[in-house]
């Protein structure tokens, strides 16, 4: 056999059996989104409620379709950088009456004037559905919102001692993502957000 011959199909049978172990090992690009195939409405998943549209996290915020895109109403995926609450956005949520109910999935941040946010610092997985719930720890109003604008979109304003939540895609690509409330006078409520 020609020597280029044997080289190619070495080289074809390694791919061949490298595929097969990432997919046997379940390895995959995307992140893991629970099942929801044949999954009554309703039903509760650890990243929230099944719907028809997805798993919600908290009653108005996007659904997380089972591929692990946040889709909007419409179900076309969302986009983290547009305006607040344009048709395409990610949607915050109405608020959570029962903060309990919100997913053990979700990164769960609160915000005050004296104490800023609570963690300032969280990790996620570059391009994975990100469920944030933003509840206001004493009797101001606040706005989390990200510094960076392809992430303008993501936006979460709570007023005094309320919860809402929002979910979204992270980003991409790896890196520091700072956070902060947009009110004025609140510029010591800051964070970090870091994808990987």
């Amino acid at each position: 056999m020609d020597k280029n011959k044997e080289i190619i199909i070495g080289v074809v049978v390694v791919v061949i059996v490298v595929a097969g172990y990432f997919v046997f090992t379940g390895i995959h690009a995307k992140p893991s989104i629970p099942s929801v195939a044949n999954t009554p409405v309703g039903t509760q998943t650890s990243m929230g409620t099944v719907t028809t549209a997805g798993v919600v996290a908290a009653t108005g915020t996007s659904a997380i379709a089972s591929s692990g895109i946040v889709v909007a109403a419409s179900g076309a995926a969302t986009v983290n950088n547009v305006t607040p609450g344009a048709p395409t956005a990610p949607q915050e949520s109405n608020p959570v009456a029962n903060v309990a109910a919100i997913p053990s999935t979700a990164v769960k941040l609160t915000v005050s004037v004296s104490g800023g946010f609570t963690p300032n610092a969280f990790t996620v997985s570059a391009g994975a559905p990100v469920t944030i719930s933003v509840t206001s720890g004493d009797t101001y109003s606040h706005v989390f919102a990200f510094e960076d604008p392809t992430l303008s979109a993501v936006a979460v304003g709570v007023g005094p001692n309320e919860t809402r939540a929002i979910t979204f895609n992270a980003p991409k690509t790896a890196g520091a993502y700072k956070f902060y409330s947009n009110i004025p006078g609140q510029s010591g409520e800051a964070g970090v957000m870091t994808v990987k």
